[in-house]
């Protein structure tokens, strides 16, 4: 036979072709376990977006109560105040009721399903194009690039690390140190409060200390800016030491301001809350962080009225729900940092192969066919070889 034969398994190298590496049947255990991830984020995703559809629901339902309270105006202390965001919140108007907080609130609303509608057009294609690709496939890439499935990642990171926080500060320090549930009253006032934060909040947090500066610093290095806009609304943006340093001065900021109301013991999971939505607005735009901050504050508010007014089924739903996004995040989160680990070993390998081997490198193998290959996150065996790295054909894992 002719042609190039490889020194230590002896098959033959081609010239052209990718490398491929591949069984003739996958491993069943590897197989399985990917159908039971997929088949448990698809279920996730289905009960996620079902709450979202209950939460907008709770937001037009809610108006039959807001807005005759609002008009009737029975309740002295129930106005609306609008602050800035900073360790001691600053007013920049007097409360206001009556047709100002209605007018104020009709707009909130506007906004909350502007976003909702909008982001539901355009992302549901992807979302459905994913669980496609998911149910053929047998495995439920994390690496998506809907807005809607990244808001419900988060969503199940931030659930996670609030009961977990939670669950260790009982532990340590017993039920006096965590600030207790104060009431509200009436339940309409609160459903207008945690809605306006949700639209409020995201201007003053992310649009004005992210945004803003980020557009003022290429001003004057540019003298021109190209697409302005999205210094406003965010999205887009990469994740530079002037973004990484806006976000983490916008989620210390966040965090801070809580405190005011909250006491100390409130800043971490707030702060991680500002981490989120910060990164939200700069990748996803502020329509993102406004729906990711509605989602979180009506699961908190859904959960407040049903035990304000004893409501023990809906209160029991909510701790299930809360118990399952929960325990969701910790495996999206062991997903994640499993998948960052073994990329920081990858790249250890390869930089220990380059400084074994100095000099100049002969060219690898362009087509082979070989055993031995295991996907580590899938278990999959199949595989192309490009730049060094094995590619694999299932999960698109690189090795």
């Amino acid at each position: 036979m002719r042609g190039s034969f490889c020194s230590h398994c002896g098959l033959q190298q081609t010239p052209t072709g990718p490398v491929i590496y591949q069984y003739t049947a996958p491993t069943r255990s590897g197989d399985d376990f990917g159908k039971i991830f997929a088949g448990s984020m698809i279920l996730y995703f289905g009960i996620f977006l079902a709450a979202v559809l209950i939460f907008m629901g709770l937001l037009w339902g809610g108006l039959s109560e807001i807005v005759p309270g609002i008009l009737e105006d029975a309740c002295a202390d129930c106005k609306m105040a609008l602050l800035i965001i900073t360790p001691a919140p600053i007013s920049i108007l007097e409360p206001f009721g009556g047709f100002a907080f209605l007018v104020y609130y009709l707009f909130v609303v506007v906004v909350i399903s502007s976003c909702f509608f909008w982001l539901f057009y355009k992302d549901m294609p992807v979302v459905i194009d994913d669980f496609k690709r998911a149910l053929k496939k047998g495995w439920f890439s994390v690496r998506s690039k809907s807005t809607l499935l990244r808001i419900g990642q988060l969503f199940a990171f931030g659930i996670f690390f609030n009961v977990g926080y939670n669950l260790v500060i009982l532990i340590l320090f017993g039920e006096g140190v965590l600030p207790t549930e104060t009431e509200i009253s009436p339940p309409w006032f609160f459903l207008s409060l945690v809605s306006s934060a949700a639209v409020w909040e995201e201007l003053i947090s992310r649009t004005l200390l992210i945004g803003v500066p980020l557009f003022v610093i290429a001003l004057v290095r540019n003298k021109m800016v190209d697409r302005p806009l999205r210094y406003f609304i965010g999205g887009g943006f990469k994740l530079g030491v002037l973004e990484l340093t806006f976000l983490l001065f916008s989620a210390i900021m966040f965090g801070a301001a809580h405190t005011f109301s909250g006491g100390p013991w409130v800043f971490p999971p707030l702060f991680v809350g500002g981490l989120i939505l910060g990164y939200l607005f700069l990748k996803k735009g502020i329509i993102a962080s406004i729906m990711f901050h509605f989602i979180w504050n009506y699961n908190i508010a859904l959960n407040y009225l049903a035990s304000v007014t004893g409501n023990l089924p809906l209160l029991t739903l909510g701790v299930i729900f809360t118990l399952f996004v929960a325990f969701v995040g910790l495996v999206l989160t062991v997903t994640f940092v499993m998948r960052m680990f073994r990329t920081a070993q990858s790249t250890a390998r390869t930089l220990e192969a380059g400084q074994a081997q100095p000099g100049p490198q002969t060219q690898m193998p362009q087509q082979q066919t070989q055993t031995g290959y295991a996907c580590p996150r899938c278990a999959w065996r199949a595989a192309t070889y490009k730049d060094g790295h094995f590619h694999c054909l299932r999960c698109g894992y690189i090795t």
